[in-house]
């Protein structure tokens, strides 16, 4: 019949937090993949929704040793420094 999936109904709220949208649309995440890492300060969050695998990407390379540190007891989680840019080796301002 085409259309809208029936599990993804529409909603009213935009400030949802990510375990409401999946409660809402009957989603379980198995994995994320957050860009913009930081220090990974949503860690726990991920894991207490269920979730245990995550690949942070962090950009900046002075991050990266805190982000790792702070992952210690999530093994289950990764961290890489990488960066998407349009030009290869060349900085970003």
């Amino acid at each position: 019949k085409g259309g809208i999936e029936p599990r993804l109904r529409s909603i009213k709220a935009w400030n949802l937090s990510l375990a409401e949208l999946c409660h809402h649309h009957a989603i379980r995440p198995r994995g994320i993949i957050h860009i913009g890492a930081h220090y990974g300060e949503e860690r726990g969050f991920y894991l207490a929704m269920g979730v245990r695998h995550v690949l942070w990407i962090e950009a900046d390379p002075l991050h990266l040793p805190q982000l790792e540190q702070n992952l210690m007891d999530y093994p289950e989680q990764r961290a890489i420094q990488a960066c998407l840019a349009e030009i290869d080796g060349c900085p970003t301002p």
